[in-house]
């Protein structure tokens, strides 16, 4: 069984516990439990014993889901060889859309990821607002957001950006500017869209994008 770091990491959240915290009440060390939290080894049958003893959670809520294992394993790759840290995610219907993002969803911890539907975005600038949660022009929301990026760590999922309202050729050109903020910065980016639309724009970003089918 496969095991996310990132569940470890919610699950520490939840509990407002830091590190040494979290370590401490299972008895191992703080050095392991990092190394865990960022899938650098994997979690041992004796830790996760200590864990669901302590904290009472089940081995199934801190499985890796196939889906989000895989998109980890491709950010990891992006990391360790410093490429691009984007993904481009296929879906081949509305409902494996949804499906994908709800996957993702779980997968990743509330407070260190933003979700977006490009149903929703009726603009440039209302997309900037929602990366950044402000309000303002174009220039100072971009700006924010640049700072946002390497501020701290984030991965950011946008679904249906291909229906999203910016206009017809922009639509390439937001994509790129997205693309070039967050690369090699502490933010990933993950579109889930129809191959219809990512192929199209797949040279929009750069040949090391990943590559992922949902099913």
């Amino acid at each position: 069984m496969d095991f996310a770091g990132s569940k470890i990491v919610q699950l520490r959240k939840k509990l407002k516990l830091t590190q040494q915290e979290f370590a401490d009440q299972i008895g191992y060390s703080r050095t392991y439990l990092s190394d865990i939290e960022i899938d650098k080894v994997g979690a041992s049958r004796r830790f996760l014993e200590a864990l669901t003893k302590t904290f009472g959670v089940s081995l199934d809520s801190l499985m890796m889901s196939d889906l989000g294992g895989r998109v980890a394993n491709s950010l990891n790759s992006i990391h360790k060889f410093g490429c691009a840290n984007y993904v481009y995610l296929y879906a081949f219907t509305d409902e494996e859309i949804d499906e994908a993002e709800k996957e993702l969803h779980s997968f990743f911890p509330e407070s260190d990821s933003l979700f977006i539907d490009g149903k929703d975005i009726k603009s440039y600038v209302h997309l900037l607002a929602v990366l950044t949660g402000e309000k303002g022009r174009g220039s100072e929301l971009f700006y924010i957001f640049e700072e946002l990026c390497f501020e701290k760590k984030r991965t950011i999922v946008i679904k249906n950006y291909s229906l999203s309202g910016i206009k017809g050729s922009d639509k390439r050109c937001v994509l790129r500017e997205l693309a070039k903020t967050v690369y090699r910065s502490n933010t990933d980016l993950i579109i889930i869209d129809k191959p219809s639309f990512l192929e199209k724009h797949y040279e929009t970003l750069d040949y090391y994008t990943h590559r992922l089918t949902y099913k």
